[in-house]
């Protein structure tokens, strides 16, 4: 009987193993890849502004992409004699960070323009809750990152990212409050009521 019981357990064990549905795993990168292809496929929705930005330490070409009055992607380009290099952040509906990536192009020929750039290599840094979970580097996933260069340059764009985003913040705010100061007066002009004077009926 108790040789019965065993074998029953085994088998029970066996099978609920076997037939067991797989838990889904839980993963940041796929979370944040979502997001981000929901970000480039609304992009055409989105307001945007552009603007140089300069800093001690850079002096870029920034366009911020905004949905609902929220900061969704900021693109920045530093051109040089060589070639550019372009960083874009992508931010969550929270408007941290959570996506950015450093693309480096080269100019095949003399003629420094758009048409002649390629891309030489690109590296993605994924964050969350403001701290690096994921580096990948070149143009395969496969590829990753030493620790330290991963650490060190996700650090810099976490800062950089810091610095667009309240330089382009505070010129958006200038931007929005002008719009609706000129919509209100607009809205005066058009709607207050002419003061008759002594010839009026």
């Amino acid at each position: 009987m108790r040789f019965f019981n065993l074998t029953t357990i085994v088998v029970l064990l066996f099978v609920s193993s076997v037939f067991a549905t797989p838990k889904k795993s839980y993963s940041p990168t796929l979370i944040i890849q979502k997001r981000c292809t929901e970000i480039q496929t609304k992009l055409k929705n989105h307001h945007y502004i552009i603007q140089r930005i300069s800093d001690n330490r850079f002096d870029d070409v920034v366009t911020a992409y905004f949905q609902n009055n929220r900061i969704e992607l900021i693109v920045s380009e530093t051109f040089g004699e060589v070639g550019k290099i372009r960083h874009e952040y992508y931010f969550g509906k929270n408007g941290e960070l959570i996506l950015a990536t450093n693309q480096l192009f080269n100019y095949q020929t003399v003629q420094s323009s758009d048409k002649n750039l390629v891309k030489v290599s690109e590296n993605s840094y994924y964050y969350q809750k403001m701290k690096l979970v994921k580096a990948i580097g070149g143009k395969s996933d496969k590829s990753r990152l030493s620790y330290y260069d991963a650490q060190t340059r996700s650090r810099y764009l976490l800062g950089k990212s810091m610095i667009l985003t309240k330089q382009i913040k505070e010129q958006h705010d200038e931007i929005i409050g002008q719009y609706q100061q000129n919509s209100d007066l607009a809205k005066l002009t058009r709607w207050q009521p002419t003061e008759c004077g002594a010839g009026c009926d």
